[in-house]
C-alpha cells in the first residue's frame, strides 16, 4: 500500500513540473501570438493593496480591431504577478515600483485589463530594451524563450516565426537560418541579465562562486580567474606531493 501511495504522489508531482514548463512554453507563445489585445512598453508608479499602476510609454501593436491605441497617461489594473518560468524564476515574478515592462492588455468598455502575459524589461525604449531574465533561468528552456520574446519585440511585434529545436531558437533572416539561441552575440543584444542582488548585468557577465563569495566577473577576466585559481591548485598539489615524498623519504632513512 505505502508503495503505491508513494508512486502515485512521484507520478502527480511529474505531471505538476511537466504541466507548469507546458504552461510556461505556452504563456511566452500566448503573450507572442496572442489575439484581441494592445501590446504597450510601460512603467509601475505605484502598487496599492489590489492594484498597480502603470504609466504606458508606447504602443507596439494594436491587435484589437476598431480601438484606438491612444492611451491614458496612466492605467490601473489588479495586482498581477509576471509570467516567468516558476520553476527557475518564482522569486523574480513579484513586480515592484519603478519595474519597467512589456505587457498585454485587454480592454473592456471604460477599462483595461491584463490579458496575455507581462515581462519585466531594462527599458520602456523600444529601439534599446532588453527583456530582464534572472540568472537562475541560464541556459534552461525558459531563457531560450525569453530571447525569442525579446525579438519580436524589437522587430516591432511583427515577427513571430520562431522555430524551437533541440533546446536551440532560430530565426528566418533574408533568406538564411539565423541562431538567436545559445548564442552569445545575439543573446546579449536581446537580453540583460539580472543576478539575485536585483542589479542588471551584462550577458557577457558570469557568477563564479570562490571561497563562498559570489563574484560577477566579465568572460575576460574570468579567463585570469580560472588561470589564477589553477595556478594555486597546482602549487597546492605540489606541496602535498612534496610533502608526501618527504615522509616517504625520512621513513625510508629511519628504517636504514
Amino acid at each position: 500500500m505505502k508503495r503505491k501511495i508513494s508512486r502515485l504522489f512521484l507520478c502527480i508531482v511529474c505531471l505538476f513540473l511537466i504541466t507548469s514548463n507546458v504552461a510556461y512554453a505556452d504563456s511566452v507563445d500566448n503573450f507572442i501570438k496572442g489575439e484581441n489585445d494592445i501590446l504597450v512598453l510601460a512603467t509601475i508608479t505605484d502598487i496599492v493593496d489590489n492594484s498597480v499602476v502603470i504609466e504606458p510609454f508606447s504602443c507596439l501593436k494594436n491587435r484589437i480591431s476598431g480601438t484606438d491605441t491612444v492611451l491614458p497617461d496612466t492605467v490601473t489594473l489588479n495586482k498581477f504577478r509576471y509570467y516567468y518560468c516558476n520553476e527557475h524564476a518564482e522569486s523574480f515574478n513579484v513586480p515592484k515600483i519603478g519595474d519597467n515592462i512589456i505587457i498585454s492588455l485587454g480592454k473592456n468598455t471604460n477599462s483595461y485589463y491584463l490579458k496575455n502575459g507581462v515581462y519585466k524589461t531594462d527599458t520602456v525604449d523600444v529601439k534599446n530594451m532588453r527583456v530582464l531574465v534572472p540568472t537562475s533561468a541560464k541556459g534552461e528552456e525558459c531563457e531560450g524563450k525569453l530571447v525569442s520574446l525579446s525579438y519580436f519585440i524589437s522587430t516591432g511585434c511583427s515577427y513571430d516565426r520562431f522555430v524551437y529545436q533541440n533546446g536551440m531558437v532560430k530565426v528566418n533572416e533574408n533568406n538564411a537560418e539565423v541562431t538567436l539561441y545559445p548564442s552569445v552575440k545575439n543573446t546579449e543584444k536581446l537580453i540583460t541579465y539580472v543576478g539575485k542582488d536585483g542589479k542588471e548585468m551584462s550577458s557577457k557577465e558570469e557568477d563564479v562562486i570562490i571561497g563562498g563569495i559570489n563574484l560577477t566577473l566579465d568572460n575576460n577576466d574570468g579567463v585570469w580567474i580560472y588561470a589564477i585559481i589553477t595556478i594555486f591548485a597546482g602549487l597546492i598539489f605540489g606541496f602535498i606531493v612534496i610533502g608526501g615524498l618527504n615522509k616517504f623519504i625520512s621513513r625510508k632513512n629511519n628504517k636504514s
